[in-house]
This record gives C-alpha cells, structure tokens and sequence, in this order.
C-alpha cells in the first residue's frame, strides 16, 4: 500500500509491520538504494516492497542480505534466477502496484475485537499540495512541501504515535509505537542522527503540549 500512494518509482522496507526504509527516485535502483540506506540494521530480515520491476541490479544487491519477502508488480528473468537462489526467500508479484490505490477501490480496514469484527473504511485520502495552507510565517519552500507530502504519505502506514523525519524522498527516521508522542519524535531523531539537518519531521497528529 506504501508505494502504491506514489507514481514515481518507489521502494520501502517493512519491519513489524512498520516502514524502517522508503524511498522515492527517477529510477527504482536508486529508490530502492535509499530505501535500504535508510535504516540498514533494521533492513535485516525485512519486507522489501516495489512499484516497479525488480531489475537484475536490485536482485544481485537482495542476494547478499537477509531479505524475506519481495513484493512488486514484476521480476526480470535475471532477477528471478538470482533470488531463487537464497534460501527461504518469498516472491510475491502483484500486477497493478506502479499504479496509484483508486479511492474507490480502497479496502476495508478490519481489526478483530472480542466477539466480532471492527469494520471501517480504509484511508484512501492522498495529500496534495493543493490541499496545504500555511499558518505559520515562515513558508516552506518547494523542496521542503515536497518531502511534507512524501512525509505525510509514509507516516499514515506507521503505527501509534508516528513521528517520520524525511528528506530529499527519503526516509530517515522512525517514531512509532511509543506510549507518547514526545518518546517517538526522540527515537525518529536518534535513528536520523546528523542527516536530520535540513529534514522535515512529519507526525500522524498534533502536539499538545510545548514539549
């Protein structure tokens, strides 16, 4: 679902069911280097998605990590000889995903409670710029709005209290599944370290106090 909010070739990593790694690029080696650079140590035994083919370049890389899952929409003949020969490595072609999820084509959202099932809409909404205001007296420039809403899109897939410091289509910084909010901005800025330097911090919502 992460690289299906975007048209341009992406890539991202997947580790408890949480983004470590996610990238946007020209080309879906570079998104997929960036991706994996993100947060290497976390990248161990991931979930590797793509919205474009994986090429024979991205398979010889795969083939020297500890890799899980591969999920795209399509494998190079190359890719698949590479890859099939790692050991307990699973992939998964899904036709469609370098197209955009359509609004009315979203799927429900189902959580298991006592006794029964939650039924909800799933969240399709996808930001765009014209969707912005700015309220602040700084305005940010166009570098930055454009990883707000590179941001913005990969935040909605972390999980409680998510906090995601992102720059130049890259995600570097994690926040999430933290007790508070405070908690997951310090762990996404750890993780981030000296790359956090001109970076936008995007939260899932806001901060009610000044801290």
């Amino acid at each position: 679902k992460i690289v299906r909010e975007f048209t341009e070739p992406a890539a991202v990593v997947l580790k408890h069911n949480n983004p470590c790694g996610a990238a946007t690029d020209a080309g879906i080696e570079k998104a997929y280097m960036k991706a994996y650079e993100g947060d290497t140590l976390s990248a161990f035994g991931g979930v590797y998605g793509l919205n474009r083919k994986v090429t024979r370049a991205i398979a010889e890389h795969m083939s020297k990590k500890f890799v899980e899952v591969v999920v795209a929409p399509g494998f190079d003949p190359e890719a698949i000889q590479i890859l099939s020969g790692k050991n307990d490595i699973r992939l998964v072609e899904i036709t469609g995903m370098e197209k955009q999820s359509a609004p009315e084509i979203a799927d429900y959202d189902l959580k298991k409670v006592s006794g029964g099932l939650l039924v909800q809409d799933g969240d399709s909404k996808s930001i765009a710029e014209s969707d912005l205001k700015v309220v602040s007296r700084k305005k940010p420039a166009d570098g930055e709005v454009k990883d707000m809403l590179f941001g913005w899109k990969i935040v909605k897939y972390v999980k409680s209290n998510a906090i995601v410091i992102v720059k130049d289509g890259q995600l570097l910084g994690v926040g999430a599944g933290q007790m508070n909010r405070v908690g997951s901005v310090k762990i996404a800025a750890e993780h981030a370290g000296e790359k956090a330097k001109g970076s936008v911090l995007c939260s899932d919502a806001f901060f009610p106090m000044p801290d």
